[in-house]
């Protein structure tokens, strides 16, 4: 057998552990055997990479000396050998075992050290991989880090590789993305506003991808957010070892396994879930119609209020959930529709799919897009699409807009207007008014729904550059509203508007 994928700071045992901290004289949260092995055990409802990358801090606290990296990678390889392994490739990051008072290179001469007495004493065969880690400011530990796979390439290291959370610091760009300017578009416009964003399409359109690309085109925290961002992280307890402030907006993506109780927060001490954790930032739900529908119903008042409320006996508990929301669906269990030559889905199973997800929260979706599979013509053309830095540029000055507009206001964005602000913010012009009229009454838009098209139109002005709202920002809005709503939405139609509805995008 063979491993090409070993974590070294993840597959210590609670004897390692204990060990190495006594070689280096400091103290663990605990010193019970049994009661390490439950700290360092990922739960079986782990619900996304930052929860599992947490188990790692442990592990790096006693990894801060060469002694103890070398006895590390010395005993690892005595017990994959004893587990009957021939070849491992341990995956490891100089710089975060650096805190201390070691370099990089000492890191990893004293891996390669531990490397060396292991595969001569036991039967086996190893390598290292040097990590890259994924963060905003850490470009030189990165070079150096290249430097050292160099230095000690065929002589311990064989590879070099990007290791962190990718959803917290996405390397995609939307210039990298070919075609879906329409979805593209829609982006743009929900980042602008911080609304909320569905997104329908068929598996492979690039739904997860763009999602991911988001944060490349929000604006930085400010010291405010920051702040409200680390306190509920503090009281979730996952700020992490001597991080004294969060600067990185939020981009949380729990698996669609997530229990309403993960989502929401909760526990004998309630603490916030993915929807506090997300606040001031982004939750990302893929294959939206998979996730329990009982969690996804949690999301409803915290979408409206901005907050979550937790009831128990010895009393109430409030956390700030002021997030941007983007999902994505297939548009139905396949998720070839409307490819009839592939889809093998009946009408009733597509209904009955789609239905998981419930009318009162399609509501509080703002924006809708129809995603199309990329057209063979856009994956071989040449034309260089718009980076996230010039997408981000318009996204800054209409946020920079609002925020002069609301200065008086406990909020900043159009998104999070009530019904009474709406009308005192967002004045229409006659024939804006006469539009708008005409589609309520075509369309039963709901009150709510007339609300949510007024402000995306609002946040179209914005990017815009226009005071006012004309009526080409009010056919854009309305048809982001209404473009995927299928059967599920808000007319209660058969009804599914494309390319050109409302005048747009024809």
């Amino acid at each position: 057998m063979i491993d090409l994928h070993l974590h070294l700071d993840g597959s210590l045992n609670p004897d390692n552990i204990l060990h190495m901290a006594d070689m280096s004289k400091i103290s663990l949260p605990c010193e019970d055997k049994d009661e390490l092995y439950r700290q360092l055990k990922v739960s079986p409802y782990c619900s996304n990479l930052s929860e599992y990358l947490e188990k790692f801090v442990l592990p790096l606290q006693v990894l801060q000396t060469g002694e103890c990296i070398e006895y590390a990678v010395y005993e690892l390889l005595r017990d994959v050998y004893s587990q009957g392994l021939c070849y491992v490739e341990i995956r490891f990051a100089p710089q975060l075992h650096t805190k201390a008072h070691l370099t990089q290179d000492e890191a990893v001469s004293a891996a390669v050290k531990g490397l060396k007495r292991g595969t001569t004493d036991f039967d086996i065969k190893a390598q290292l991989i040097l990590c890259c880690m994924r963060n905003n400011s850490n470009h030189k530990e990165n070079e150096e880090t290249v430097r050292m796979a160099l230095k000690y390439l065929g002589n311990g290291v064989c590879a070099i590789d990007l290791a962190g959370n990718e959803a917290a610091y996405p390397t995609g760009d939307f210039a990298d993305i070919k075609g879906q300017e329409i979805l593209k578009r829609g982006m743009e416009i929900a980042a602008a506003g911080m609304h909320n964003i569905l997104m329908t399409g068929p598996a492979g359109s690039g739904k997860s991808m763009i999602a991911k690309c988001l944060p490349t085109i929000l604006p930085g925290l400010s010291f405010e957010e920051s702040i409200e961002i680390t306190k509920i992280y503090s009281v979730a307890g996952l700020l992490k070892k001597n991080q004294s402030i969060i600067t990185g907006r939020p981009f949380r993506s729990p698996h669609h396994t997530v229990s309403a109780i993960a989502l929401a927060g909760g526990g004998t001490i309630p603490k916030p879930g993915e929807i506090s954790l997300s606040h001031n930032g982004v939750l990302f739900l893929d294959e939206l119609p998979e996730f329990n529908r009982n969690a996804l119903e949690v999301m409803r008042q915290p979408l409206e209020d901005r907050e979550v409320t937790i009831a128990r006996i010895h009393g109430k508990y409030v956390y700030p959930a002021g997030f941007m929301l983007v999902a994505a669906r297939n548009p139905c269990p396949c998720g070839m529709y409307p490819d009839l030559n592939k889809c093998t889905c009946s009408y009733r199973q597509i209904r009955q799919y789609n239905a998981k997800i419930s009318r009162p929260l399609l509501d509080r979706i703002d924006i809708n897009v129809n995603v199309q599979k990329v057209a063979y013509e856009d994956l071989l053309g040449t034309k260089k699409a718009e980076t996230s830095a010039q997408i981000r540029k318009r996204v800054l000055a209409a946020q920079k807009i609002q925020r002069e507009r609301y200065r008086s206001e406990s909020f900043h964005f159009n998104s999070q207007l009530d019904g009474r602000r709406t009308q005192k913010y967002i004045k229409l012009g006659s024939a804006e008014e006469a539009m708008i009229r005409d589609v309520f009454e075509e369309t039963d838009l709901s009150a709510r729904g007339y609300n949510r098209v007024l402000k995306i139109a609002r946040t179209i002005a914005d990017l815009d550059g226009s005071p006012e709202i004309r009526e080409i920002h009010l056919k854009e809005a309305l048809f982001f509203r209404y473009q995927n709503l299928l059967e599920d939405g808000e007319t209660g139609r058969n009804r599914s508007y494309g390319k050109g509805a409302f005048g747009y995008g024809s």
